[in-house]
């Protein structure tokens, strides 16, 4: 359950954005989001910060922290993301290089490190904390982690129509998948007329080939105008309901919420006791 609300926060955190920016706006300035997320649509569960930094005009890096606030089970997990915006191709924006993500989830823990070497179409796969032995596959040449590959789509797509689909393969851990942004359909959601959307990913075998079915349990509405803003994110699960809503953004140089508990580097620890930041929070 705890790997399943880190990625609910990874997901929405980065599908939250306009997908319609002017130039030299957000990815210039780069962002810093902030998260509550919700379950049964009442219950605070925990929040989650995206940081995109541009570090250069072609390097960038991409700072996700989620943490829970229940006494249940404590989650504190940190994932960057390094990249380049173009390749040896001229291909672009948002090329991944390099990922560590780093999980602490009650009992559980975690060191991942997936690192990809383009020039020999490879992807390579340690995770440090299990004592796991790396791995190496062949893929995609254009293959990027799935936190790019939304940047890549908030950057380039223009208009959204129903029956649109957006694809690309992804890797994630010692997998490649498929993942599919499927538009279908339109509904009037707190008063905005907004897009359905509801994404899906697909395990591939060596051959490129899909495996399995697709899991598609989130949805999302996303406001029909030049924000692309979502009105409403939804993920369904055995235990229930899970809700986002965006409740601070502003530029990378922006005020961080993030709990002493996870700072942007070095050890993360589960010592902090402290309500959640952002409802203690007035502003």
């Amino acid at each position: 359950m705890q790997r399943l609300i880190f990625s609910l926060f990874m997901f929405i955190a980065l599908v939250c954005q306009p997908a319609h920016a002017e130039p030299g706006s957000w990815f210039e300035r780069g962002e810093r989001l902030h998260y509550l997320v919700e379950m049964w649509g009442w219950l605070n569960v925990g929040e989650a910060e995206i940081l995109f930094k541009p570090e250069t005009e072609e390097k960038y890096t991409i700072l996700a922290r989620a943490w829970t606030s229940l006494s249940a089970f404590k989650l504190r997990d940190r994932l960057t993301t390094y990249g380049v915006h173009s390749d040896v191709q001229g291909e672009g924006p948002f090329y991944s290089t390099r990922q560590v993500i780093e999980l602490n989830e009650n009992d559980y823990k975690a060191h991942k490190i997936i690192n990809f070497d383009r020039a020999a179409k490879m992807v390579r796969y340690h995770n440090i904390q299990g004592n796991e032995k790396p791995v190496g596959f062949g893929a995609p040449e254009h293959v990027r982690d799935m936190i790019s590959a939304l940047y890549y789509y908030r950057k380039t797509v223009g208009s959204v129509k129903v029956g649109d689909s957006y694809v690309h393969d992804v890797a994630q851990n010692d997998y490649i998948y498929r993942m599919n942004l499927n538009v279908i359909g339109k509904d009037k959601i707190d008063g905005y007329h907004s897009f359905k959307v509801r994404p899906s990913m697909q395990k591939l075998n060596l051959k490129g080939e899909p495996i399995g079915e697709a899991k598609d349990t989130w949805v999302i509405w996303v406001r029909d105008d030049e924000s692309f803003m979502p009105q409403r994110i939804e993920a369904k699960t055995k235990f229930g309901s899970f809700v986002a809503s965006l409740k601070h953004a502003g530029p990378a140089s922006a005020k961080s919420r993030v709990i002493s508990d996870i700072p942007e580097t070095g050890e993360i620890s589960n010592k902090n006791k402290k309500k959640s930041m952002l409802l203690e929070t007035a502003d």
